[in-house]
């Protein structure tokens, strides 16, 4: 099988030298390239510049890593790259901004007051039907200071909106350690996975895209 993973958190341009970024460390990605290629897959991954490489299995499917920065920049490489490698399936892991700010010529001065104009920022998930038809694909959604049933309505929402198989959802309250990282696996009638941990995660969502 074929698989394209996004991983790790995007960097979008204040100045020339500074960016606004977010938390994700591109671990769980990782996780799930290292269990794919172990499993024989062959995986095109595209990492954030920042986020956590995966080990590669000796004896593996191939590997190829292509590494990104903005929003843009993985759009772009999506685009050029993607429909050449011809999934059957694509894990969109990627934690990709909301929002982008209005970029500032040269670099601001750090005297004084500063105000961001922040853009909202355009989604990648619809447009990967468009790159690879036919692709099974899996969405993430993280939420926080919701109750599970609105996690899950959310999620679904998203699933909607991209065409996806899978999303795969999680509370920012029951991220905590590696181990104790929980997440639902859904699709669109029912709860396919509970599972905590990382790897365990990783394991399960390959489990059902093997299925599928």
């Amino acid at each position: 099988m074929k698989v394209i993973i996004t991983a790790g958190g995007t960097e979008e341009a204040i100045d020339s030298v500074r960016f606004l970024g977010n938390r994700s460390s591109g671990k769980l990605g990782a996780l799930i390239a290292t269990e794919a290629l172990g499993r024989g897959h062959e995986v095109l991954l595209f990492r954030a510049a920042r986020a956590l490489h995966p080990e590669v299995p000796a004896g593996g499917g191939a590997f190829r890593c292509v590494t990104f920065t903005s929003t843009a920049d993985l759009r772009r490489l999506l685009t050029e790259e993607a429909p050449a490698f011809a999934p059957q399936v694509l894990i969109h892991a990627a934690a990709v901004a909301d929002f982008v700010p209005e970029l500032q010529n040269g670099k601001l001065s750090s005297k004084g007051e500063v105000w961001l104009r922040l853009l909202p920022n355009e989604k990648l998930a619809p447009s990967i039907r468009g790159w690879c038809p036919g692709v099974r694909l899996v969405v993430f959604k993280l939420e926080a200071g919701v109750s599970q049933d609105e996690l899950f309505a959310r999620a679904r929402a998203g699933l909607a909106a991209s065409g996806a198989e899978l999303v795969v959802a999680n509370l920012e309250e029951a991220l905590g350690e590696d181990a104790r990282h929980r997440a639902w696996i859904l699709d669109a009638q029912r709860v396919r996975s509970e599972v905590e941990g990382k790897a365990r995660i990783a394991a399960a969502l390959l489990d059902l895209l093997e299925e599928i």
